[in-house]
């Protein structure tokens, strides 16, 4: 005897059987894919631009200048845990995802902006 199909109960009470729920989420998760803002990727000057922004933003400073040879201990406040934050944010706003060998190679943040730069095909 087969199994009894399950049926799921969604906030307003009606029951969908599993095929039917699966397919409405994934319509709608393609409907948001398609209104995403990455249908165009940034150039190199737009993703130093919006580095710069992420990092005021991220340490509290709008007098802070991105420069190619910028380490962490040129930033007051740049730690371990703010380089693990930083990148998360780095990662949501670009729409990209780095590896852990390309994040422990980084020296500077030159070294950063040419990678985001790859990632995004702007280089």
């Amino acid at each position: 005897m087969p199994s009894p199909v399950r049926h799921f109960r969604l906030r307003n009470s009606q029951l969908f059987p599993p095929k039917l729920l699966c397919n409405t989420i994934g319509t709608a998760y393609t409907r948001l894919n398609m209104l995403s803002p990455n249908v165009t990727k940034p150039n190199s000057e737009q993703c130093e631009t919006m580095l710069g922004e992420i990092f005021r933003d991220f340490f509290d400073d709008d007098s802070l200048v991105l420069r190619p040879d910028m380490t962490a201990r040129d930033v007051d406040g740049w730690d371990s845990l703010a380089h693990v934050r930083l990148l998360l944010n780095i990662e949501r706003k670009f729409q990209i995802k780095f590896s852990a060998p390309e994040v422990g190679g980084l020296q500077s943040v030159g070294e950063l902006v040419s990678l985001i730069a790859r990632k995004t095909n702007a280089g």
